[in-house]
């Protein structure tokens, strides 16, 4: 893809056909089903919710605000198991009322609604894009530390929820109709500098909190 080209498509002017940067955010999520969770609903009954709908993260909805507050992800729940056990550093590093408010219910064994967990582990923050954002306009989005997107409509109501690997899954099955791509893809890894990060891992005798420190 020329400079020309790429700046075309950030700008959402490129008359190319096939033009994959082209690709509207609502053609990814045409038959998706947004699970949406309470934010006065327990913890508990958040992490029930996401094994029951098959998702690893849902955006959390705050009726007497009457928006969407943030996502809580398997993270968040992680992040507030440490919390429990005094373990989590990002509690630590990140003061507020807010956290202090968490720390305190959790030091009283008092129930905790949700909404006080969402993006408690900073991974997975709400983000939202309208249903004819552009292909490239996600990636920007996506090639950060943003590992998803939610999508809403222009009344404001959610249409879908649009991830990485939802969108490396919908180009990987269409590249017959994007020549260049195919060819990025008969790239190796070494070739495309991917897969040079560190490895994470813990010895088998270590107790399971220190592998949740390091998941969280």
């Amino acid at each position: 893809m020329s400079l020309n080209n790429y700046s075309a498509h950030r700008a959402g002017l490129s008359e190319l056909q096939n033009d994959w940067g082209m690709i509207k955010a609502k053609e990814f999520i045409n038959v998706q089903k947004v699970i949406v969770i309470d934010g006065e609903a327990s913890l508990e009954s958040a992490v029930q919710t996401l094994i029951q709908g098959g998702v690893s993260s849902a955006p959390i909805y705050n009726k007497e605000a009457n928006n969407f507050i943030g996502m809580f992800d398997y993270r968040d729940m992680l992040t507030y198991v440490l919390a429990v056990k005094e373990r989590s550093t990002i509690l630590q590093k990140v003061p507020s009322p807010e956290i202090a408010e968490l720390i305190r219910k959790v030091s009283n064994a008092e129930s905790i609604p949700v909404k006080m967990a969402s993006d408690l582990s900073q991974r997975n923050p709400f983000y939202s894009i309208t249903e004819d954002t552009t292909l490239i306009q996600i990636l920007d989005l996506l090639s950060t530390s943003v590992q998803r997107v939610v999508v809403a409509n222009n009344q404001g109501s959610l249409t879908g929820i649009l991830s990485q690997s939802l969108v490396v899954e919908y180009i990987f099955t269409r590249l017959q109709s994007y020549p260049d791509l195919q060819a990025l893809f008969k790239k190796t890894l070494p070739e495309l500098n991917i897969g040079k990060s560190e490895v994470i891992s813990i010895n088998t005798d270590r107790p399971v909190v220190d592998a949740m420190a390091l998941l969280s």
